[in-house]
């Protein structure tokens, strides 16, 4: 994380943001997880100057209408924040890259890249309320603090449990609508209860992902498919990483 750092400070691409962050008293993980967001925006924003039409929502009919009818919900409306568990701004983001540091490179369930863009944006096509909710649980899991200790006012006795609940809640809503982003939030809630000792209900999550994921055919060929390069990518990164958590 330093060596990226500095380097970002050295070829000048992102040293406002850097010098920025460091004079905020930020520590290294949210610098750093700020930094790879910021590059990941750039990059996307480079691919859709070379091709408009890359972003272009193409999927199937059943997928658009059921997707159509989960925006409607309340934590589905534009504005409204990813998540209520809590609201500092900057706890979140050291969750995220904790969450991106430590558990994402041992097991991926999601494409990183495409859910910080539309993180950060405020979309919610490759990003969802559960889905942050469900990555923050592992974030807040591996901070190694106590609850008492997390946070300020009112996000105080914020805790790994608490933001896991919260995304059950939001999952318990969905009625079991297949999308890319609940898949994918099931495979993490998988991985937070396996990481509690809760061997029986990791399964249960990691059976529902893969069968959603089969539901909205992620497992089938996609070389004549007429969807666009992302979607590709993203649907890509969901199936493997519900078929290995299912393994």
């Amino acid at each position: 994380m330093s060596e990226e750092i500095f380097a970002s400070l050295a070829s000048g691409d992102q040293r406002s943001l850097v010098l920025q962050e460091l004079q905020d008293g930020n520590t290294l993980e949210v610098i750093w997880g700020k930094l790879n967001g910021a590059i990941a925006d750039q990059q996307i924003q480079q691919r859709l100057e070379q091709n408009k039409d890359d972003m272009e929502w193409v999927g199937d009919p059943v997928e658009n209408t059921r997707a159509d009818s989960r925006q409607n919900t309340e934590e589905e409306q534009d504005g409204e924040p990813w998540t209520r568990a809590m609201s500092d701004e900057v706890l979140i983001e050291h969750f995220l890259s904790l969450y991106f540091c430590w558990e994402y490179p041992i097991f991926a369930t999601l494409s990183r890249q495409h859910f910080l863009v539309d993180y950060r944006a405020g979309r919610r096509r490759y990003c969802s309320s559960l889905l942050v909710n469900a990555i923050l649980a592992i974030g807040c899991s591996l901070s190694g603090m106590h609850e008492t200790d997390i946070g300020t006012d009112s996000n105080r006795h914020v805790s790994g449990q608490q933001l896991f609940d919260e995304a059950g809640r939001l999952l318990a809503k969905e009625d079991d609508t297949p999308h890319l982003t609940t898949v994918q939030a099931l495979g993490i809630m998988s991985i937070f209860e396996l990481s509690r000792g809760n061997q029986h209900e990791s399964i249960l999550y990691s059976g529902r992902s893969i069968r959603m994921a089969v539901e909205m055919g992620l497992h089938l060929d996609t070389s004549t498919s007429q969807l666009r390069q992302i979607e590709l990518e993203v649907r890509s990164a969901t199936i493997w990483g519900a078929f290995a958590l299912d393994k």
